[in-house]
């Protein structure tokens, strides 16, 4: 894979307000102390390695902060419209959880390669 890209539904922001909401929510109940919870996804093109999605969990103990993490990364997985295209040497573009891939046109590759990356996340 050369590069890769992450392209959203509109709603997404709002989506992954309300994963963040409800698990704040969740931790709250009987809580001495609240969870803060904070992600941000990436969207538009991107080299290998650089990060897509960024998530920063705060509570009162290390191990439960991992696991809200976990969870919350979970979660924006299943429920936030975001979707990866990846960019093949060989042409090849495959969307990601689809099953598609076609072949890549140098107009579509030139298009995908001017899009400014952006992010989706707690405002």
């Amino acid at each position: 894979m050369d590069r890769l890209s992450y392209t959203a539904h509109p709603a997404a922001h709002q989506v992954m307000d309300d994963v963040v909401a409800e698990l704040q929510a969740k931790y709250a109940e009987g809580a001495q102390q609240p969870v803060r919870i904070w992600a941000a996804h990436r969207i538009g093109m991107l080299r290998i390695g650089d990060p897509a999605l960024v998530c920063a969990v705060s509570a009162a103990h290390r191990g439960q902060a991992f696991a809200v993490c976990s969870e919350l990364v979970d979660l924006i997985k299943a429920r936030v419209p975001i979707w990866k295209e990846q960019f093949f040497s060989d042409g090849t573009v495959e969307w990601v959880g689809t099953g598609f891939a076609r072949t890549a046109s140098a107009n579509n590759s030139n298009l995908s390669e001017r899009k400014e990356t952006q992010e989706i996340g707690e405002r």
